[in-house]
């Protein structure tokens, strides 16, 4: 049976469906780099042609399931934190934990800003930013309900914080065979496998000192000395 446009809302979200799964497919496989919209549209059964009635790049793809990862990570640690007050020690430990079985956001974030973001074009990636602003809203209000302490700005540079060292962390503590040779052979620390503690005390220590500084205000001024 031949290629069938889609004809309604629905059929369009089902060939959508398809070449995301598609996409994803090859992402477990191969670097983003190496990827294509002709390797997509392959993978999804699709003509090159075809594929193009829905997205325009691979850039608009990868934003989309870049979003959808991040609203699963979001919800995560939602119903980890359900909306108790924790020790800062309990919410850095519910944090990083949270970040456990949503790896592949983590390895997209790392190439979004050196890659996707410079790619994508500005519609997408204005529609792209709208729905990371609503994400970031409602993480803002989870991490004020946990640490009441945390006044609205110190919650968004947090997150900000947080995001910079994740996309740092991440890679240093995922390294190839080769990378984790010659850090051997160097004689160096070998940081692989252990994100999650590393991030943990990152940000349990980012946090203990933002919460007891004498310059923690709403608009961060410390008396002059």
């Amino acid at each position: 049976m031949g290629f069938i446009r889609a004809r309604s809302y629905a059929q369009k979200e089902v060939r959508q469906a398809e070449i995301i799964s598609a996409a994803i497919r090859l992402y477990e496989k191969m670097g983003y780099e190496e990827i294509t919209l002709a390797a997509i549209a392959k993978e999804a059964k699709f003509t090159r042609s075809n594929l193009y009635k829905y997205y325009c790049s691979k850039d608009e793809i990868f934003l989309e399931i870049l979003m959808t990862d991040i609203v699963a990570w979001r919800e995560e640690l939602q119903d980890r934190l359900q909306g108790k007050r924790c020790s800062i020690e309990e919410f850095a430990t519910h944090f990083a934990q949270s970040y456990r079985t949503h790896v592949r956001f983590l390895d997209t974030l790392t190439i979004l800003f050196v890659f996707i973001e410079k790619n994508a074009s500005v519609e997408n990636l204005t529609e792209f930013k709208s729905g990371l602003k609503t994400e970031l809203a409602h993480l803002v209000g989870l991490t004020c309900q946990s640490l009441p302490a945390m006044s609205l700005q110190l919650a968004e540079e947090f997150l900000v914080m947080q995001i910079a060292t994740a996309n740092g962390l991440h890679p240093m503590t995922n390294l190839t065979t080769k990378q984790q040779q010659a850090v051997v052979a160097a004689g160096l620390d070998n940081p692989h496998g252990s994100f999650e503690v590393r991030f943990r005390n990152i940000i349990a220590a980012y946090l203990r000192g933002v919460l007891t500084s004498p310059c923690n205000s709403s608009d961060h001024s410390c008396p002059s000395t």
